[in-house]
């Protein structure tokens, strides 16, 4: 769900304290691979 939410451009979420470090990993990851895939913004 979080990388859905990161897809669509959701910047803010709640998350259970057991959930925080691995989503936030996943997210980081995810936001990486989006910025390297998008073209460059001049």
């Amino acid at each position: 769900m979080a990388e859905f939410l990161v897809e669509v451009g959701i910047d803010s979420m709640s998350l259970n304290p057991d959930s925080v470090l691995s989503t936030t990993r996943r997210v980081l990851d995810l936001e990486q691979r989006l910025e390297e895939s998008a073209p460059e913004r001049r």
